[in-house]
């Protein structure tokens, strides 16, 4: 019997160590194939040197942010040397988010640039349905988890049910990440893992939602697509009234105390800013549209002026076509046409920032 524990306990440790060694050689962004395809062709095609401007963040990055209206508008406004390419990836929200710019950082990529603008999110739940899978757990570190479970506690306990189910997830997508190796046949044998198409028409990365919808030769894919935008287009006088209402009421019931912010996340930003700063990058945090919060608007007070941008509020008249249903593709997504008016609307933005 002892015998048999010694060999298992040697088993297990070498199973272990195989694991750590395959992880540590995998790249850091494996399980995330959109975030993934787009770095692969960077790399591919050895692009360190062609962009000079990058955006991170979710699908409202990815779908919304179109780099030729960004250059376009900004070459306007006499920055010729401009080029932008767009890194946002569906559901990669904050830590994910923070990880891979981290990571990004300490790439060769990373060498040329100048400006990045990050998504601001606040710390993303992981979903039941979501759990276990790639994409959920590829990412999660040991300083991560450390930095969930006291970001959580700033903002209120964290033994709460709440926060005791968000932590716990975290928790067992962190052993997840230890004890299963990062999937290799992706990497090397699977062919649909680096699509081309997640880099869009122009191969800039962005890639719109009604763009994938006429493409896409999924056909389960498009119909829950089409399924999003039929939700939206029934009723449509009534739609154009509750959409403009719900979004507009939601972000002015927004209440905020102005002495107040997250320390945790708050220590987090400036730690990425100072990271920036001293790569010669001059970061932007940005508040998408459609996507604030209480905690968003907090951590806003305390975000020096010249390293944020709030592209959310709907009562900025300039920015009220944000929130109309002629410009939406669902309910949280812009359309083609939202997109190059909300490009376009933050490249103002940007410009004012960095002139």
């Amino acid at each position: 019997m002892k015998k048999f524990f010694k060999n298992l306990v040697y088993f297990l440790f070498g199973y272990f160590l195989i694991v750590q060694i395959i992880n540590f050689l995998a790249p850091y962004h494996w399980g995330n194939p959109w975030y993934s395809s787009k770095i692969q062709y960077l790399e591919s095609k050895n692009l360190v040197k062609d962009y000079n401007l990058y955006f991170f963040g979710s699908s409202r990055v990815y779908r919304q942010i179109d780099p030729v209206i960004i250059d376009r508008e900004l070459k306007k406004k006499g920055f010729k040397n401009i080029n932008s390419f767009n890194l946002g990836s569906p559901a990669t929200f904050s830590p994910q988010s923070y990880f891979l710019y981290e990571k990004f950082l300490e790439s060769d990529l990373s060498k040329n640039v100048k400006f990045a603008v990050v998504e601001l999110n606040s710390i993303d739940g992981i979903g039941s349905k979501r759990l276990h899978e790639e994409r959920t757990y590829y990412y999660q570190n040991f300083s991560d988890l450390v930095y969930v479970g006291k970001s959580l506690s700033a903002q209120e306990t964290l033994f709460n049910r709440k926060n005791i189910n968000i932590y716990s997830k975290y928790l067992i997508s962190y052993v997840e990440q230890n004890v299963l190796p990062a999937n290799f046949k992706h990497l090397w044998i699977d062919d649909n893992f680096y699509k081309k198409s997640y880099l869009g028409k122009n191969k800039n990365g962005y890639f719109s939602l009604d763009e994938e919808l006429s493409t896409s030769t999924d056909s389960v894919f498009k119909n829950y697509l089409r399924t999003r935008k039929r939700k939206l287009s029934l009723e449509k006088l009534q739609q154009r009234e509750n959409l403009n209402f719900k979004l507009y009421s939601d972000y002015k019931k927004i209440k905020i105390d102005e002495k107040k912010a997250n320390k945790i996340v708050l220590d987090r930003i400036n730690k990425l800013i100072t990271l920036s700063k001293e790569k010669g990058i001059h970061l932007i945090f940005m508040i998408s549209s459609r996507a604030s919060s209480n905690e968003l608007k907090e951590l806003s007070n305390f975000i020096p002026e010249p390293n944020f941008i709030d592209m959310a509020n709907p009562s900025e008249s300039e920015y009220s076509f944000m929130y109309s249903l002629e410009n939406s593709f669902d309910v949280g997504h812009l359309n083609n046409l939202g997109a190059k008016k909300y490009s376009k609307a933050l490249a103002d933005k940007i410009g004012q920032i960095i002139n």
